[in-house]
């Protein structure tokens, strides 16, 4: 969902003066050598080394009068562009034009595209809120608990602020600023979001009902079954190559290529079980029948009509998702959230209900950290995993005082000890 619209005023910040960048400004012009027109020497201080340097602006005359008359003038533009480099490199930027810096040096660490879009998609929503032009050290935990306040959605409140936490401190490291704003600022409570996923019969149910009439509807078909016996993303999935499968070691590697990376970079090798072979080789029959000889030759196991990876427009949608949707929309009208993403929540969640380790589950799905593994799949909810544990405790006998109480003397005793031994350890205990 997106934000509401803000209700309250823009929040005020102080504008950024004149800096104190330049140190000296010549007095005359001057010309190099080789050179037609006079120029003007000045002395600024660098506002990253904060050491002195040196350098010149041209004003673009041959007559040293004329040259000389622009002065004031060009004295004044170096202010301004000396000003704003300062700006740029201090907690007075821009948080509009910091959020692009940001975003720019993630590209260049190899953040994929569809997260890059994703992230700039999320930023956007709290700079159009709270104002380009407001210098980044300004952004209080005033103005962000104001934001947050007026997002509906839960899990987009959730990842906007992880997105902004990694910004600033993004910032903290480039020295602009010296504390997260965030550190002060609550989280809303948080429901807790249950992923959607298919036991073994509702898949079957639903596999059962997908269509295989055309190439794309095959496609998607044997995509969901290799989903499910994997857990790999979509986005993995469509830039499967041909050479990533080894027959004769049974194993299918994941792997980075120069236009995809996967969610965290790394990659992994699957094991080939039956059926993981059966969706492999119904996916390969089925591309060497197209009439096409680009879709038969291309490289990629999912290819599509023009034999590239089967990704839709800005890498956000693909085609085999929208069909596989539609299926379970039919199969399922009743859950509105079930999508082909939950393939993979229903590995491991299925894969944990039968007993695999998390470790094991962690390193098939790519997980960064065992946690996000724990966090999705291990839940208390599931109860099949420990039916010796709740026999056991199922069997345990009622703790009430007659089990433990017995008349000794006409007086009442626990385990080994006396009325009297009873009263003394009250009695320390209250001394205690």
């Amino acid at each position: 969902m997106k934000a509401n619209k803000r209700t309250t005023a823009k929040p005020e910040f102080i504008l950024i003066g004149e800096c104190d960048m330049l140190r000296k400004f010549a007095n005359n012009p001057s010309k190099r050598k080789g050179s037609k027109y006079y120029c003007f020497p000045f002395t600024f201080r660098d506002p990253i080394t904060d050491k002195c340097k040196h350098s010149q602006i041209t004003t673009g005359e041959s007559d040293y009068e004329r040259a000389k008359k622009r002065r004031d003038e060009l004295k004044d533009e170096v202010r301004k562009n000396l000003s704003r480099e300062e700006v740029s490199h201090s907690d007075k930027q821009p948080i509009g034009e910091f959020f692009d810096y940001f975003l720019k040096v993630k590209g260049q660490d190899g953040l994929q595209k569809n997260t890059l879009y994703d992230y700039s998609l999320k930023i956007q929503t709290f700079v159009k809120w709270a104002d380009p032009d407001l210098p980044l050290c300004k952004v209080t935990p005033y103005i962000l608990r104001n934001f947050f306040a007026q997002i509906e959605s839960e899990s987009l409140r959730s990842l906007i602020r992880r997105i902004l936490n990694s910004a600033f401190n993004f910032a903290i490291l480039e020295e602009k600023l010296d504390k997260n704003p965030l550190l002060n600022v609550r989280r809303l409570k948080q429901t807790e979001i249950i992923p959607e996923y298919l036991p073994e019969p509702e898949f079957i149910k639903l596999y059962r009902r997908m269509p295989e009439d055309t190439y794309i509807q095959k496609s998607s078909k044997f995509a969901s079954l290799l989903s499910i016996a994997t857990g790999v993303r979509i986005g993995e999935l469509c830039h499967i190559r041909l050479n990533a499968i080894r027959w004769d070691n049974k194993e299918l590697y994941i792997k980075n290529s120069e236009i995809f990376r996967t969610k965290n970079g790394s990659e992994r090798i699957l094991p080939i079980t039956p059926r993981v072979r059966e969706a492999l080789q119904r996916q390969l029959q089925n591309k060497a029948q197209h009439p096409l000889e680009l879709v038969r030759e291309s490289p990629y196991l999912f290819a599509n009509e023009v034999g590239k990876a089967y990704m839709g427009e800005k890498h956000k949608s693909c085609k085999l998702s929208k069909l596989f949707k539609e299926i379970a929309r039919e199969v399922f009208p009743d859950r509105p959230k079930l999508h082909f993403h939950s393939l993979r929540h229903s590995f491991g969640q299925n894969a944990y209900n039968v007993g695999m380790p998390l470790v094991q589950i962690s390193k098939i799905m790519g997980h960064k950290s065992l946690a996000v593994t724990a966090k999705y799949y291990a839940r208390h909810s599931e109860y099949k995993k420990f039916d010796e544990l709740y026999s056991y405790l199922e069997n345990q006998p009622s703790l009430s005082e007659s089990h433990f109480l017995d008349e000794v003397d006409g007086r009442q005793i626990a385990g080994n000890l006396t009325a009297n031994e009873l009263e003394q350890c009250a009695h320390l205990a209250t001394t205690i």
